[in-house]
């Protein structure tokens, strides 16, 4: 723990660069995620019809 508070002290913009970071992944993350639910429910759709051929593989002998 003292290493990290003596590392912090040197580097002073350190904090705020981590906030900016954060809050700029946010707004990236808000921004794509309609994108990315599209693909989620494609993906979704895709793992059920998978999910169906492997019970209809496992009932034929």
């Amino acid at each position: 723990q003292l290493h990290i508070d003596e590392f912090a002290q040197h580097q002073p913009s350190l904090e705020t660069q981590i906030r900016n970071l954060g809050q700029g992944l946010m707004k990236y993350l808000e921004r794509h995620t309609e994108i990315y639910e599209r693909d989620i429910q494609r993906i979704g759709e895709l793992f059920a019809k998978f999910q169906k051929v492997l019970q209809i593989d496992t009932t034929t002998p």
